[in-house]
């Protein structure tokens, strides 16, 4: 099938095969067509530009077969470099294993193999949708996924008792199928680790989920006695605002403790709908902002090495006394300048 050779009487298992060798034959020829009959039992071909070629095939009687009854081979046409029959599917079938060996295919180096290959010119837009399409063979349709979260959630609850998944739908239009809007995973190891062996400090934060479908993860990480990120629970939602931060956070207390309980002291980026959150769900809990995001804003009117080393001289500072001594140190630098 990589490179049939058509010709009249050539018989085929059914009309699928038959059109997958047509395609294949037509783009290595190359002849562009259009279908003047494409029926269950029979199908006819006309070169696009008028000229003399053209393939008729029909199904024998009482049978699957399907059976070339005419065919004339010779095209005069010259050749282009765009053929309708070169699709984004045919790209995404023709290529999955080099997609599925190289998931980062750069769009230059598909449309450079297309063009080696089968001389013809790829727009930017069909090999994005040539790399989506292939992704979703080699993946499964992400939408499709979305059916198997409950049994996903089951199967975690079974195989690691202990652990706490919470999965959100709603019905956005009557007598429809409900559709997925948040999620809450936290996996047994997680509470017992942080628990257990973790510093009484969580870091908050969000990130925006880049697939098909958008949504944020919402993350909650903790360091362990040898400094390092401990993941302690995540969430899935719609979006990063105050309402899906309430509802976050009041499982999180719900599932690992009340925050005032353990005297944890919450860190974050300064996230709106976080620090209205914070100050609605745990009024007395500390919580502090991160110095990066800090040093971000600072930096806008306050540039320069200098200037950079005595902020994190502060946030490193562990006594009132040494805190207020390197401010003071700060603000000579600034009035230096």
């Amino acid at each position: 099938m990589s490179n049939p050779k058509l010709c009249k009487g050539m018989k085929f298992p059914n009309r699928k095969v038959f059109r997958a060798a047509l395609r294949e034959y037509i783009v290595k020829k190359p002849v562009d067509i259009k279908f003047k009959l494409n029926e269950k039992t029979k199908v006819s071909v006309h070169c696009k530009y008028e000229c003399s070629w053209r393939i008729y095939a029909s199904q024998i009687a009482g049978e699957l077969t399907f059976q070339i009854k005419t065919m004339v081979p010779t095209c005069i046409c010259g050749r282009t470099f765009k053929h309708s029959q070169v699709t984004s599917t045919y790209v995404a079938r023709k290529y999955l294993d080099d997609f599925n060996k190289n998931p980062d295919w750069a769009v230059s180096g598909v449309k450079h193999q297309v063009m080696q290959d089968v001389y013809v010119d790829l727009s930017i837009n069909q090999v994005y949708r040539a790399k989506r399409k292939a992704r979703e063979f080699i993946l499964g349709d992400e939408r499709l996924q979305y059916g198997k979260l409950r049994d996903y959630a089951v199967m975690i609850k079974v195989t690691d008792v202990g652990s706490k998944v919470i999965l959100q739908t709603e019905i956005t239009e009557p007598n429809t199928q409900p559709k997925f809007k948040r999620m809450y995973v936290r996996y047994n190891a997680q509470k017992v680790g942080f628990l257990g062996g973790c510093r009484p400090l969580v870091g908050l934060n969000g990130c925006h989920l880049k697939g098909k479908f958008g949504g944020h993860i919402l993350s909650a990480t903790a360091r362990d006695v040898n400094d390092n990120i401990f993941p302690v629970a995540l969430g899935v939602v719609e979006q990063e605002n105050n309402d899906s931060w309430v509802w976050f956070l009041q499982t999180f207390a719900d599932d690992i403790r009340r925050p005032n309980e353990l005297n944890l002291v919450f860190i974050s980026d300064r996230q709106k709908g976080l620090i209205l959150t914070m100050e609605l769900l745990f009024p007395t809990v500390e919580h502090r902002f991160c110095v990066k995001h800090i040093y971000n804003n600072f930096k806008l009117n306050f540039k320069g090495l200098e200037l950079k080393a005595a902020l994190w001289r502060c946030a490193v500072a562990t006594t009132v006394r040494e805190f207020e001594k390197r401010m003071q140190d700060m603000k000579k630098l600034d009035n230096e300048a």
